[in-house]
């Protein structure tokens, strides 16, 4: 089973998105963009019915919670359903 990271380019170039049930390590120099694939990783698994835990240790929760709404205006509501998590 693959699950799509939620951006269709990569999902491409991985034939369908990464294996379930498995650890996936995400390496490249800084600045490229990892995060922005992790966010996106993350909307596209609430949409699905995934929950979320972030473990923050660089943001604060309004920090995270503003950029993951301004990726989907509807992020609060998956909070509000408590499928979003945060450990600090």
């Amino acid at each position: 089973m693959l699950i799509k990271t939620g951006i269709e380019r990569l999902d491409e170039l991985m034939k369908g998105g990464i294996p379930a049930v498995t650890n996936t390590l995400l390496y490249s120099p800084p600045f490229i963009g990892k995060e922005n694939i992790l966010n996106k990783f993350v909307l596209s698994g609430l949409e699905e019915g995934e929950p979320v835990i972030f473990v923050l240790t660089d943001k604060s929760f309004s920090e995270m919670r503003k950029e993951m709404e301004r990726l989907d205006k509807n992020f609060s509501g998956y909070e509000s359903e408590g499928k979003v998590k945060y450990i600090d």
